[in-house]
C-alpha cells in the first residue's frame, strides 16, 4: 500500500507545474508572444527584400532570441532570484544582503530600471490593443469610427478583471494564448516546409555579414529586430507569480519553437515573394479561409500581451514598497498558495488612466509605434550590469568569465539602444518621461525617509535601558499591557509615548519591524527577543520585501519565549507622522519643493501598520507633527 501512495504527490506536483506553465503562457509570455504580428514587418519597412537581407534578418531574430531570452533570462537570470522573487529589485537584494553593494549607485540603478519597466508597462497595453483594433478596421471600413471606443472599452475591461488575480486570469488567458502559439507555429511551420532554404538563417554568419555591411539602414532594421525580445524583462519580473520551473517549461516546450516557426515562416514567404511588395507577412502566410479567425485571435492575444506588463508592475511596486522606495499602498494577495500573486488597486487604476490618455491623445498606433521597446532595452542594460555584480561579487565568478558572459549581452543591448534612440523624438520620449517622473518620486521618498531618521537620531543614541532609567519616576498602570510598534526608531517612539501619556503600562513590548533586503527571512531568523527589565521586552521582527509580517504570530512566539503578553488583550500603540515642510534652510538635503512632494506622498500612504494584521479595535494611533527642514 505504501508503494501505491508514493506517486500521488509527484503526480500532484506535476499537475501543479503544468497548470502554472499554462498560466505563465497567458501572463508571462503574452507580450513577447505577439511580436510576430509586427516585428518582421517593421524590420523590412526600410529594407529591400533580397535573399541576403532576408537571411541576415532571420539570423538576427534567431540569435537575439537565443542569446537574450533563452540564455540570459531563461538560462541565467531565472536562477538569480531572492527567495523566488525576480526583477531588478531582487538583484539589488542579492547584492546588498551579501554586503557587496554599499554604494547609493546600486539603489539609483534599481530605481531607474524599475521606472523604465513602468514606462513601457504604460505604453504596451495602449499600443497593442489599439493596433489590434485597427487591424479589425481593415477588414471592414465601417469599423473605422469605432476603433477608439472599442479600444477604450477593451482596456477598461482588462483592468476591471485584475482584482481576480493573475492565477485566475492566467487560467483563461493561458488557454487562449496556448491556441495562439499553436496557430502561429503551425502556419509558420507549413511555410517552412515549403521553403526549407530559410533554415540557412540559423548560421550566425548571415547576421554578422548584415550588421557589418556598412549600410545606413542597418540601425533602422535593428529597431524591428528589437521587437522580438520585448517582454523578456517582464518575464523575469513575473517569476514570483508562477515560478521559474513553470516559465522554463512554457518557454522551451511551446513558446520559443512556435515563435521561431512564425518568424521563419514569414521570412520563407518573403524569399518566395521578393518582388510582391507585400510586407505584412504575418497575414500573408495565413490561409485565406482562416484570416478572420486569425484577426480575432490576434485581437485577443494583444489584449493578453498587456497582462505581462501589468503583472510585472504589480510585483515591482510591492517590492519597491517593501524596500522603502515607494509609499505604502493597499496590497491584495490573490492566491492562497502563490505568494507572488498580488493586486494593487492604486497601481491598477493609475495604469488604466494613463493607457486611456495615450489612446485618446494619439488616436492611432502609428504615433505610439516609435515609443515601443526603447525603455525595455534600457532596463535590460541595467539588469545586465546588476547581474555582472551578482556573478562577480556574490557567486565569486572569475572576472574574465563575468566579462565574457555579460559583455556579450551588453554589446547586443547597447547596439539595440543606439538603434532605438533614433526614435526618441518620434515617441520614445513618452516612456522615458514617465520613467523620469517615477524615478523622481522614488528618490524623493527614499531621501525623505532618511530625513525622518535624522530627526530621530538624537533619541537613538541612547539605549532603551537608559531611557527607562530616566523615566523611572513615571507612574505604571497596573495590569495593563502595551505594545509600542515602530518600523524604525523605537526609542524615539517611546519618548513620544511618555510625553503624550505621562504613564507607562505595567508590561510593555517594544516591537520594531525591520525591513531586510531579502525576499523572505528564514523562520529561525525572523524574531529576536530581549528583556530590558522585568516586564519590559524588546522584540525585533525582521521581514523580507515580499513578506507581510504578522504581529500576533510574533507575540505568540514571544510568549513561548517567556514574555508575558497576550496578543488579544494588549493595547497596540502606533504612530502617524504629520509632516509640514518648512521653507528656508539652504542646508537641507532636499529643496523645499521636494520636501513638499514628500509630505504629500506621506499623506497619501496607507499607514504602515495596516499590513500587520492587528486587532483594530485595540489600536491607538498617536499623531506626531514634524517640521521638515
Amino acid at each position: 500500500m505504501e508503494g501505491s501512495t508514493q506517486p500521488k504527490p509527484r503526480a500532484s506536483e506535476s499537475a501543479t507545474r503544468l497548470a502554472l506553465a499554462i498560466g505563465a503562457i497567458g501572463v508571462v509570455f503574452g507580450d513577447i508572444g505577439t511580436s510576430p504580428l509586427y516585428a518582421i514587418r517593421e524590420s523590412f519597412r526600410h529594407l529591400a527584400v533580397t535573399e541576403e537581407n532576408v537571411l541576415g534578418v532571420g539570423s538576427l531574430f534567431f540569435w537575439s532570441l537565443t542569446l537574450m531570452v533563452s540564455i540570459k533570462y531563461v538560462g541565467f537570470l531565472l536562477k538569480a532570484t531572492s527567495h523566488g522573487e525576480g526583477g531588478i529589485f531582487a538583484l539589488l537584494a542579492l547584492s546588498r544582503q551579501a554586503g557587496t553593494a554599499k554604494s547609493g549607485l546600486m539603489f539609483a540603478g534599481a530605481i531607474t530600471g524599475a521606472a523604465l519597466l513602468y514606462g513601457d508597462g504604460v505604453i504596451t497595453p495602449a499600443i497593442s490593443v489599439l493596433s489590434a483594433v485597427e487591424g479589425l478596421a481593415h477588414l471592414s471600413p465601417e469599423w473605422a469610427d469605432a476603433v477608439l471606443p472599442v479600444t477604450c472599452g477593451i482596456l477598461v475591461l482588462l483592468f476591471l478583471i485584475q482584482p481576480m488575480g493573475t492565477g485566475f486570469i492566467g487560467r483563461y488567458f493561458g488557454r487562449v494564448t496556448l491556441v495562439w502559439f499553436l496557430a502561429i507555429g503551425s502556419v509558420g511551420l507549413w511555410q517552412i516546409l515549403g521553403s526549407p532554404s530559410i533554415l540557412r538563417a540559423l548560421d550566425p554568419f548571415h547576421g554578422l555579414r548584415f550588421l557589418f555591411s556598412g549600410e545606413t539602414h542597418v540601425f533602422l532594421v535593428l529597431g524591428g529586430v528589437l521587437l522580438c525580445i520585448t517582454g523578456a524583462e517582464a518575464l523575469y519580473a513575473d517569476v514570483g507569480h508562477f515560478g521559474k520551473g513553470a516559465i522554463r517549461l512554457g518557454w522551451w516546450g511551446l513558446v520559443k519553437p512556435c515563435l521561431l516557426a512564425s518568424y521563419f515562416g514569414q521570412l520563407a514567404w518573403l524569399l518566395d515573394h521578393a518582388g510582391s511588395g507585400e510586407i505584412n507577412t504575418f497575414y500573408a502566410i495565413v490561409p485565406a479561409p482562416l484570416e478572420g479567425f486569425f484577426v480575432a485571435l490576434a485581437t485577443i492575444a494583444t489584449v493578453i500581451a498587456s497582462q505581462a506588463l501589468i503583472s510585472g508592475a504589480f510585483s515591482l511596486t510591492e517590492q519597491g514598497i517593501q524596500l522603502g522606495l515607494l509609499p505604502q499602498i493597499r496590497i491584495v494577495h490573490t492566491s492562497p498558495t502563490e505568494r507572488g500573486q498580488v493586486y494593487l488597486p492604486t497601481v491598477n487604476w493609475l495604469l488604466m488612466a494613463l493607457c486611456l490618455a495615450l489612446v485618446l491623445g494619439f488616436r492611432s498606433s502609428e504615433g505610439l509605434a516609435s515609443a515601443y521597446g526603447l525603455a525595455v532595452i534600457a532596463g535590460m542594460i541595467l539588469t545586465t550590469i546588476f547581474f555582472f555584480h551578482h556573478l562577480h561579487r556574490n557567486l565569486r565568478w572569475p572576472l574574465a568569465a563575468c566579462l565574457a558572459l555579460t559583455g556579450s549581452w551588453l554589446a547586443i543591448e547597447l547596439t539595440f539602444l543606439l538603434a532605438g534612440s533614433a526614435k526618441f523624438l518620434e515617441g520614445a520620449w513618452i516612456p522615458a518621461t514617465l520613467a523620469l517622473l517615477l524615478g523622481l518620486v522614488m528618490q524623493t521618498w527614499l531621501r525623505g525617509n532618511r530625513m525622518l531618521q535624522q530627526i530621530d537620531l538624537p533619541h537613538e543614541n541612547l539605549s532603551l535601558r537608559e531611557i527607562l532609567d530616566d523615566e523611572a519616576g513615571t507612574p505604571r498602570i497596573p495590569g495593563a499591557t502595551g505594545v509600542i510598534l515602530s518600523d524604525y526608531a523605537i526609542k524615539a517612539k517611546l519618548f513620544d509615548y511618555v510625553e503624550r501619556f505621562r504613564a507607562l503600562p505595567e508590561r510593555m513590548v517594544l516591537v520594531t519591524v525591520e525591513q531586510e533586503l531579502e525576499a523572505r527571512i528564514p523562520e529561525d531568523e525572523r524574531y529576536r527577543l530581549q528583556e530590558i527589565e522585568p516586564g519590559v521586552h524588546s522584540l525585533r521582527l525582521r521581514k523580507g520585501f515580499s513578506e507581510q509580517p504578522d504581529i500576533r504570530a510574533a507575540l505568540a512566539w514571544a510568549r513561548l519565549e517567556g514574555c508575558e503578553v497576550d496578543a488579544d488583550s494588549a493595547t497596540y500603540f502606533v504612530f502617524r507622522r504629520i509632516l509640514v515642510p518648512a521653507p528656508g534652510d539652504r542646508d537641507s538635503s532636499l529643496p523645499y519643493w521636494r520636501r513638499s512632494l514628500f509630505a504629500f506622498l506621506h499623506r497619501q500612504m496607507v499607514p504602515w501598520w495596516k499590513a500587520l494584521r492587528l486587532p483594530e479595535e485595540r489600536v491607538v494611533e498617536i499623531s506626531v507633527h514634524e517640521a521638515l527642514r
